[in-house]
């Protein structure tokens, strides 16, 4: 289950969170944080899209989905893959 940050604040577009894991699915590469800002997609309203920033890495939010045990999905590609599990990573809203 991840901590919905943005539902505290809706108007928050820097955090921090702590990274959990990568998973591959078969909509693509996932990274699983233990908190975010990002909101999944809504009715008509598109999902947030943005970057979590790893000391030594980048990873591009393209799209988010929310799994049925409330963990969120951040979907997106690699432009840096270096990241430690529990390494503290800041989210940016684009």
């Amino acid at each position: 289950m991840t901590i919905l940050d943005y539902s505290e604040n809706e108007r928050k577009t820097e955090s921090e969170a702590d990274f959990l894991e990568v998973r591959e699915t078969n909509d693509g590469i996932a990274v699983v944080l233990d908190r975010t800002i990002f909101r999944p997609a809504s009715g008509k309203r598109p999902s947030d899209r943005g970057e979590i920033v790893f000391a030594e890495g980048l990873f591009v939010v393209d799209h988010v989905r929310m799994e049925t045990d409330k963990t969120v999905l951040h979907f997106g590609h690699f432009k840096r893959e270096i990241f430690s599990r529990g390494e503290s990573v800041k989210l940016t809203l684009a």
